[in-house]
């Protein structure tokens, strides 16, 4: 099938290109809906990476986090209109020791190959996870970035007893907000201690122990 891809091509510049895609036994085709724009695309797309990185990505299409609706499918396991999310990572092989994110061969939306700025994405069924009924677009298009909390907190969990422990985060931003949450939610006897150079952002840290702006600190 014919697909539109929307690629950035020079700083602060999109071209749509015309890209003949390839359907096999286990392909789903998604309409991108919701999209969740990282700092990594906002440094793409202002030129604030190394020339020679950028020359050798470009042309690509941004965007690896993200939602969209299952639009064909010849697999029981998605049904049109279906909600997903993608996985942003394109493995091409499995390894024993090493995880698909860290493997040089793996391919991964919007660093090294085409992201979600596509009118469709053609993804393998090992490639969407379906999102259960409830759960709103506007948060679970953050749910990539949810996944990069959770396996912070699984790595520390595997070298440590992180249960009722006291656990600093550095960062008040979304991430932190995110990972926060979550050790609250997965760990609710730990003291959670959030240090941030933003007061305002860091009042929105109500259902952490404390929280500690570090402007304030001397060496």
């Amino acid at each position: 099938m014919l697909n539109q891809v929307y690629r950035l091509v020079s700083e602060r510049k999109f071209e749509s290109f015309v890209v003949s895609e390839k359907i096999h036994e286990k392909s789903v085709v998604v309409k991108p809906t919701y999209l969740s724009i990282c700092h990594a695309d906002q440094r793409y797309y202002s030129f604030k990476r190394r020339t020679e990185v950028i020359n050798e990505k470009l042309p690509m299409a941004l965007i690896h986090e993200g939602i969209g609706k299952v639009v064909a499918t010849s697999d029981d396991k998605f049904s049109i209109g279906d909600r997903v999310i993608f996985i942003p990572s394109l493995p091409v092989e499995k390894d024993e020791l090493i995880e698909e994110n860290y493997l040089e061969s793996t391919k991964f939306r919007s660093s090294n190959y085409d992201g979600l700025m596509q009118e469709y994405i053609i993804s393998d069924i090992s490639r969407i996870v379906k999102i259960p009924d409830g759960l709103e677009n506007t948060i679970v298009a953050f749910a990539e970035m949810l996944t990069v909390a959770h396996q912070g907190i699984t790595r520390l969990s595997r070298v440590s007893d992180i249960s009722d422990s006291v656990i600093g985060i550095w960062g008040d931003g979304n991430l932190g907000y995110m990972v926060s949450a979550l050790i609250k939610c997965i760990y609710p006897e730990s003291k959670v201690y959030v240090f941030g150079h933003h007061q305002a952002k860091l009042n929105y840290f109500s259902f952490v122990d404390r929280t500690f702006l570090t402007l304030e600190f001397t060496l």
